[in-house]
């Protein structure tokens, strides 16, 4: 998607508003310069994440926590989540299921599901 991004729409700064058809084509040292972009851009939104990701980590173990708890919510449950607010007991469709699900207490540990292999 990067490649494409720098060779076909033409979205990088240092090389312009380019398309380039067929790689193949071109000279060696643009072919360099394509893939030094490339890298430069993964490399940046790579770090980007990581950035955000360590700068939310609070709320990321929050709101992993909720979906352990409860698999799927809705984007008013993930607002309330990271609010700070308590959710409803999960409720399933027993017509679907005939386990009852429970939240899990705070601080309790959640067991791993078993691997595919093991069963």
């Amino acid at each position: 998607m990067a490649r494409h991004m720098i060779t076909q729409c033409g979205l990088n700064d240092e090389l312009g508003p380019m398309y380039v058809e067929d790689e193949k084509l071109v000279s060696e040292a643009l072919k360099q310069q394509i893939d030094s972009e490339v890298r430069g851009l993964l490399v940046n939104a790579r770090n980007q994440v990581k950035a955000l990701l360590t700068d939310k980590l609070d709320q990321l173990h929050t709101l992993a926590g909720a979906l352990l708890d409860y698999e799927t919510l809705t984007k008013d449950q993930i607002k309330a989540v990271l609010a700070g607010e308590k959710l409803a007991p999960a409720l399933l469709d027993v017509s679907k299921s005939s386990k009852q699900h429970k939240p899990a207490e705070e601080g309790t540990e959640v067991a791993a599901a078993p691997a595919l292999d093991d069963q």
